[in-house]
This record gives C-alpha cells, structure tokens and sequence, in this order.
C-alpha cells in the first residue's frame, strides 16, 4: 500500500469493507508478475526447491507479446490499487451516509477495468501459460463484492477455464492457485466439473484435494462463530479426502503429497473440531512421568503451549496463574504443552512456580503432542 500503515489499519478497523476485500487482489500481483517474466510456474517443490515428484511441467512459451503485455497489465493494476486503496482511506471516513461509502468504492474500484483487459487478453492466448495466468488474475482481483459485473465476469472466465485447460495435463500446476485465490464466486462446481471430467490424474488430483479444502475452510470459518457445518456436507467432506488418500494419494501438494494432507485434514475433521470428543493424548510430564488427557475426563481442561524461548508465552503466565487459583476447587484444570529442553522446562516451573503440569514435548515446537 502507498498509504501508511496506521492509516490503513485504522481503515480497516471501521469493518465496513473487509481486509480480505481490500488486499486479496494486490497480494497475488507479484506473485503473477514473477511467473510470467520466468515464463513458467515453478512445479510443487520442497523446502529446498527441489521437485517433490516427477510431474509434468506446463509448456515452456514466449506468445509474442503476450508476456509483456500481462506483466505490465500487472504492474499497472497494482499501482491503481494503491491510490484507490488511499483514496478510500483519506475520503470515505469523511462520507456521512452508507450510501455515498458505496458509491466511492464501487465506482472507484479498478479492479473491472483490468479484469475486462485480462479476459481479452486470455481469449487471444487460449490454452498457454499467458491465458491461464490472465484468467487466474480476474478470479482473484477486486476489491469489494459489490460490483455485479465484476462477479459475471469472474463466471465467464471460470467458464473459460473449464473449457479449454481442465484437459491439459500441464494444468495440475495452475489448479492449486485457482482453487485458493479465486474471490467473490464459489469455485467449487469448477473443481467438481475439474475432478470429473479431466482426463489426467494429475488435474483430477488437485480438484479432489482442493474441493475438499474448501468445504474444510467453510468448517473452520463456521466453528469460530459457533457454528456447524451441515453434517451431509461434513460427510461429503470425509469422503472426498478419503478419495484424496486412495486414489491420488502419491501426487505433490503444498510441500507434501496429497495423502499426507488428507490424512492430516481428517485427523483435525474426525477429532480436532468443535462438538468431536479430544484425541486420546498419552505422554511423559517435565519430570518423566506419566500424563493422559483422558484422566481429566469430565473437567474443564484449558491447554497452553508454551516455552521460556518464548516471551509472549512467559507475559500470558501471570494470567494463566490467576486461572489456576481462581478456578482451583472447580472441575477445571489447566495443563500444558511444552517446547523446551527438559532441562530449561524444569528451571523455568521452578522460577516462575508454575503449578500445572505440562507434558514435555521432545524440546521442540511441533513435538508428539503438538
């Protein structure tokens, strides 16, 4: 953003337009930028940039023309983004009424204008890296949901999509993008139609994983507000990445493979969301003895993950010790997860007389218990 930051955050504090509405066109923009000058999508790699699995790569291309007319398509939209990101920061806070802030963002956004270029752009490149990262912009651009023909437009190019690239084997790469940064329009029935109707594993591999994600992120979004997902879709959900393990299981995905982030995702599904009862949890306290969740059946159990590397960790222990005393003699029990090496755990319960016990966790952050 061209504007400061304390401006921006005091915008998008006032909660009429969301952040997600404000900056999820701009945070893929070099992204795509950088892409179209390698002229290629890095295949899925691993935390060392090597290739997690010998995939087919999408076609190494120049279109005339076609590169440096995206690029700068880009570059051109972020710069508008930024001084109409600024323009709603300075202008709409002096607005009186909801009417006149819809009017500014609507008719300010220049998210269409680039999106109609895009889609052209898109059209004269059909089946090439250029179009496909063309219409992955206007899936993922705008601003604000308000604009109808910016959302008509986001149809048509998911149309596109569904016609001319689900059957390209080189499509795989693309997929997981598609699937993640598409906003404002349910991307879902193209997943559907991607997992159906291609004729190569690799596309139908990232359909299934990410048509699963998807309804997994509506379960998460509902849980933080109390809510359930409907259980015949939870139920769809299981299905789908249990199909993820069996039949693509062996494909990359995200620094992983597809069967080890169903597997994981169904962990989280069958024990870890709101209304499941808690994972059996068995392990050894700081001082080496026994620790099981399920003793504390019927209680309260408040869990901490902590560490003394970790200052925000140490600053909550004032707080968690007024827990402890204050709910004492109630069916409550805090207990918690630590990182540290044994050693250090030991003197840190001694100097700031921690009285709940903690299961050690290997001396690490992402332990057996984590």
């Amino acid at each position: 953003m061209s504007c400061g930051n304390a401006q921006a955050l005091s915008f998008l504090r006032e909660r009429r337009i969301s952040m997600r509405e404000l900056l999820v066109a701009l945070a893929l923009v070099g992204s795509m930028a950088a892409t179209v000058a390698a002229g290629n999508p890095k295949p899925a790699q691993d935390r060392k940039g090597r290739s997690t699995k010998e995939e087919p790569a999408p076609p190494r291309e120049k279109v005339k023309g076609a590169n440096d007319e995206l690029d700068l398509l880009l570059k051109e939209f972020k710069q508008a983004g930024d001084k109409y990101v600024k323009l709603i920061t300075e202008v709409r806070p002096t607005l009186k009424s909801q009417e006149e802030r819809k009017k500014l963002v609507v008719e300010n956004d220049p998210s269409l204008r680039f999106a109609k270029k895009a889609f052209a752009l898109a059209q004269q490149n059909p089946k090439t890296v250029v179009g496909v990262l063309s219409l992955r912009f206007v899936c993922a651009c705008g601003y604000t949901s308000l604009n109808k023909e910016l959302i008509a437009l986001k149809k048509d190019a998911v149309k596109h999509l569904e016609e001319n690239y689900i059957d390209e084997k080189w499509f795989w790469a693309f997929l997981p993008s598609i699937a993640l940064e598409t906003s404002f329009y349910d991307v879902k029935p193209f997943l559907r139609s991607c997992l159906n109707m291609s004729s190569h594993r690799e596309v139908r591999g990232q359909a299934c994983i990410h048509l699963a994600d998807r309804s997994l992120r509506t379960q998460r979004f509902l849980n933080e507000r109390g809510q359930q997902l409907p259980k015949e879709e939870e139920q769809e959900m299981i299905a789908i990445f249990e199909r993820c393990v069996k039949e693509f299981g062996d494909l990359p995905t995200a620094n992983t493979t597809i069967a080890k982030a169903a597997e994981r995702n169904l962990f989280e599904i069958r024990n870890l969301i709101v209304g499941k009862p808690a994972p059996k949890t068995v392990g050894k306290d700081i001082d080496g003895a026994a620790l099981d969740l399920g003793d504390y059946r019927g209680k309260v159990v408040m869990l901490t993950f902590w560490g003394d590397w970790c200052v925000p960790c140490r600053q909550m222990l004032p707080g968690e010790q007024s827990l402890a005393e204050k709910f004492k003699d109630r069916p409550f029990v805090l207990l918690g997860i630590n990182s540290d090496p044994r050693y250090k755990a030991k003197k840190a319960i001694e100097r700031e007389k921690i009285t709940w016990r903690s299961w050690w966790d290997g001396g690490n952050s992402s332990g057996p218990i984590a």
